[in-house]
């Protein structure tokens, strides 16, 4: 990270308590949002509804939701300014949306802008250390073989030697994993997420495309299991629909 004085100093929002209520809904949201298909200038242009008054709550909440999916330096700032002065109604979700578009931008770039405050997980200088969860799809539990799988999947002659990354501990639970891995700060940790995921799903998916990521500490089982909770509830909902 840059040693030199800088005029903002963003710190991740680890401050935030996000309630079950509120993951369930993102997660959810996801199925009303074509992701793929949002045009980054528009995006970016409607966003400055968010400071307006006259802007329904519902608005906003997609805006800030295609904010976050267009993950790029804009958008971090946008999401980051909006956070300053957020509608109380918003705030969890505004929290979620800014982490998950922070995930999606080289830590590098950030740092070019502003001094990037990590609380907790530090780093070794030229890396930073993130901690994510991935899931079984309808919670089966994990055999020998996909535990291996996934070793080999994020392991140094796959996605972490090709991304210069470092997997610290492989943490397996019935049926979700806690990885640790210092990632480069010109490699966005979601790039880094994302193609282990595909890795492993090469021969047969079996780990589902959600995951849980943070960069302000090691999540506790509490968190974990809140997230999974969400994402499980979510799942059941949509099935029944």
């Amino acid at each position: 990270m840059s040693n030199q004085q800088t005029d903002s100093i963003s710190v991740m929002r680890s401050d935030i308590e996000i309630s079950l209520r509120t993951q369930k809904e993102y997660i959810a949201y996801h199925k009303q949002v074509d992701t793929d298909d949002l045009d980054r200038e528009t995006v970016l242009t409607e966003s400055e509804r968010l400071f307006s008054r006259h802007i329904s709550v519902d608005e906003k909440k997609r805006s800030l939701f295609s904010l976050a999916h267009i993950g790029e330096l804009k958008a971090v700032t946008v999401l980051e300014r909006y956070l300053k002065n957020s509608d109380p109604e918003l705030t969890e979700w505004a929290t979620l949306c800014f982490n998950e578009c922070r995930m999606s931008v080289k830590s590098e770039e950030l740092d070019a802008g502003q001094a990037i405050v990590m609380s907790g997980a530090g780093g070794d200088g030229t890396r930073l250390r993130f901690y994510f969860v991935v899931s079984t799809e309808c919670k089966q539990p994990l055999t020998a073989q996909q535990k291996q799988r996934i070793k080999n999947g994020y392991g140094y002659e796959t996605v972490a030697s090709e991304l210069r990354s470092q997997v610290e501990s492989i943490e397996f639970g019935s049926f979700h994993v806690l990885f640790t891995v210092l990632i480069p700060v010109d490699v966005a940790p979601a790039d880094f997420i994302e193609r282990g995921i595909e890795e492993c799903n090469k021969e047969g998916s079996f780990i589902r495309c959600h995951y849980y990521v943070t960069n302000t500490g090691k999540p506790t089982k509490k968190v974990i299991a809140g997230y999974l909770d969400a994402l499980d509830n979510t799942s059941s909902i949509q099935g029944h629909e």
